[in-house]
């Protein structure tokens, strides 16, 4: 039995008392279209309102947990844009919600956000997520690639999201998830946002010996549009490759397999703000299919949270170079159904870079948005 950190023990119990100060009305389980739901309905008829909640469904016949965050724009049936926020290994999605640092822009903004728990319990120590061809998984652990199906179908129904609009981001192991969910149903989302953690198939070494993805395991016949993030000394997630078995392959190899996927030659590498490099990646039409923000010197961290300020024991140095929640909204607004923008009123669809946080960290300095017609 694994022990948790103390510093992610620590947070865990921030992140649960920070869940139940936010939390209008806690909805209990109670009966609805999947066995064991606690949504729109809650206990004793109670109507949901927006805030923080919990949740607690059965799908496909096992029982699974996690929480919700429905913006103060949020009604039952305001078919707002979803998305599924992934916690990495041995975390839960209380947890995600502080270390992602996801409540304010999706406040601001206006979408659902689902935080589930991963398939896998690992006592004492939070969920890990069945991450198809890397998790050496107990006997009947759930799938979770079917899970996350059918918990956008459950979300669409419970709360009344979108059921075009949905995405999804995700942090280390949560970023994996999501990265094979791709592979084997590029329909699933119209974008993904993996931070640390992107994959592009099974890791399998080559006839030289090197780790290359597996092709066989990551051969969608579209790819999903990605935006992703990575730390240039990552210390669990290395930049160039090595670490733990499921990751073996570099960022790179994993960037070179997804642009092999969608046939995609356009590659643009700028440097937005200092110590950041984009490289872009297109089919030259002007919009881009890939986008990955590298971040000098950062670890395994989620640029622009504070979470990570006092985690430098075990996930490397911070970073607020850039802010990755506005960096993925602005993504997933391009790649949405009506692709409306975010525009600053000068023309060029810009939002304006993010200002200082008020306790001495400077802002990020970088305008990432789309405006209408901007792409």
């Amino acid at each position: 039995m694994s022990t948790a950190h103390p510093a992610r023990r620590t947070l865990r119990t921030a992140a649960t008392v920070a869940c139940l100060m936010l939390v209008p009305t806690v909805a209990a389980a109670a009966p609805s279209g999947v066995a064991g739901a606690a949504g729109a309905a809650g206990a004793a008829g109670t109507q949901l309102q927006p805030g923080v909640h919990e949740f607690s469904v059965e799908i496909d016949g096992h029982a699974r947990t996690g929480v919700v965050l429905l913006p103060e724009s949020w009604t039952p049936r305001s078919d707002l844009p979803l998305v599924l926020n992934l916690h990495g290994s041995r975390s839960d999605g209380a947890e995600q919600l502080v270390w992602s640092d996801a409540a304010q822009l999706a406040e601001e903004e206006g979408y659902v956000v689902v935080l589930p728990d991963g398939g896998i319990e690992n006592p004492g120590d939070g969920w890990l997520w069945n991450v198809p061809g890397v998790t050496d998984a107990p006997a009947g652990s759930p799938d979770d690639v079917a899970f996350l199906r059918s918990l956008v179908e459950w979300a669409s129904d419970e709360y009344g999201t979108s059921a075009e609009n949905v995405f999804a981001t995700g942090y280390s192991g949560g970023g994996r998830m999501i990265s094979q969910a791709a592979c084997e149903d590029p329909t699933l989302f119209r974008a993904i946002a993996p931070v640390t953690g992107l994959r592009a198939g099974f890791p399998v070494q080559d006839g030289t010996g090197a780790w290359v993805p597996d092709p066989a395991s990551c051969a969608p016949e579209e790819v999903t549009p990605i935006v992703t993030f990575v730390g240039t000394e990552d210390p669990v997630n290395p930049l160039d490759g090595g670490g733990a078995a499921y990751w073996r392959y570099g960022h790179e190899a994993a960037l070179a397999r997804w642009a092999e996927i969608g046939g995609y030659t356009s590659v643009e590498v700028s440097e937005p703000a200092p110590g950041v490099t984009l490289t872009a990646i297109g089919d030259g039409s002007g919009r881009n299919e890939i986008e990955s923000w590298s971040i000098e010197g950062a670890g395994h961290v989620w640029p622009g949270s504070p979470a990570f300020e006092h985690e430098t024991s075990w996930a490397g140095t911070p970073t607020f170079a850039v802010n990755a929640n506005e960096v993925i909204w602005d993504f997933f607004e391009e790649h949405s159904v009506d692709a409306r923008g975010k525009g600053n009123g000068d023309g060029n669809g810009h939002r304006p870079g993010t200002p200082g946080h008020g306790d001495g960290r400077p802002g990020n300095g970088v305008g990432h948005a789309y405006g209408p017609g901007a792409r």
